[in-house]
């Protein structure tokens, strides 16, 4: 049976109403996030560490290996403004093109990263360490494959070369047999 809107209590359309709105918000609050140790930093350490972090060089007095530091900022004030990128040096002179200096320019991709990354609010996926040297890496870069121990295996089958033991072994694995 289908009952109209006119006859349902005020407090269950209210309810409706909250759950509806409740899904609308959900949906917002699950955007993709931009977080600095994941997309940011690894941006900023290709093309602005060496000046501005990496072996004690800070040009302008200006770190940018930690959200804080940007914060902070140098000589010219504070780069970072979170949720403000008019406001924040860091914005203006990527967006255009003072920095980095040289030729390597950003990609029109990562300056939309690092605009949205502003917009949201220069967000970072854990609290930052006191002392700068120990965010030299961070977890997600220690993650990395070239920083895990390696490991000692053995050969999957008995073949004239190890190497085509594990090719074979994969092809297999994939169905194909040889």
């Amino acid at each position: 049976m289908f009952v109209s809107m006119m006859q349902l209590p005020s407090q269950l359309i209210f309810s409706f109403l909250l759950i509806a709105l409740s899904f609308n918000c959900l949906g917002k609050a699950q955007e993709e996030f931009i977080y600095f140790e994941k997309e940011i930093r690894p941006i900023l350490k290709e093309a602005c560490f060496h000046c501005h972090g990496e072996d004690n060089v800070k040009k302008g007095d200006l770190d940018l290996r930690l959200v804080r530091l940007m914060i902070e900022g140098g000589k010219s004030g504070s780069s970072l403004h979170p949720e403000k990128p008019d406001q924040s040096l860091l914005w203006k002179n990527i967006s255009t093109d003072r920095m980095p200096k040289g030729e390597n320019k950003l990609s029109t991709e990562q300056k939309e990263k690092i605009l949205k990354w502003i917009e949201q609010g220069s967000k970072t996926v854990r609290p930052e360490p006191a002392n700068v040297e120990e965010a030299r890496y961070t977890q997600e870069e220690l993650s990395h494959w070239a920083f895990q121990p390696i490991k000692r295996t053995n050969p999957p089958t008995e073949e004239n070369n190890p190497i085509d033991s594990f090719i074979i072994a994969k092809l297999q694995s994939h169905g194909l047999n040889i």
